[in-house]
């Protein structure tokens, strides 16, 4: 971290700022906690893949800002909140609907339901019988 420029440009930024903390790694006790403290996840990315960081909070029990770039979005049906991630007002104005938002417990619900591990075997084997 300390020599990225990227990294050090963000720490000037948020310096004087004790309600922003860059944590690092985290041990999985220590993610729960965090989880369980926040009412919302947020990840605004410009790119991004599956994204288990945000599913992990979602089934925690966080309301969900997703980019609207890439296929996160997909996994959330209409439960999250999708931003662009070039949009500042965009993010803040759907964190802020997350806020007083009631996406929880269907949220977490269509997550266990969706992508459990038996759930998602079954949509394998579908899909190779149908290659077969």
């Amino acid at each position: 971290h300390g020599t990225d420029s990227s990294y050090n440009e963000f720490q000037q930024i948020i310096k004087g700022h004790d309600n922003i903390s860059i944590l690092g790694f985290v041990s999985d006790e220590e993610l729960n906690y965090l989880y369980s403290r926040a009412k919302v996840f947020a990840l605004p990315s410009t790119s991004e893949g599956v994204c288990l960081v945000a599913l992990e909070a979602a089934v925690r029990g966080c309301d969900i800002v997703i980019t609207n770039v890439g296929g996160p979005k997909e996994y959330y049906a209409n439960f999250a909140y999708t931003v662009n991630p070039y949009s500042v007002e965009n993010i803040g104005e759907s964190i802020v609907k997350a806020l007083n938002g009631t996406n929880q417990p269907m949220l977490k619900n269509h997550i266990v339901n969706n992508y459990n591990i038996a759930h998602c075997v079954d949509k394998l084997e579908k899909v190779y019988s149908e290659l077969l």
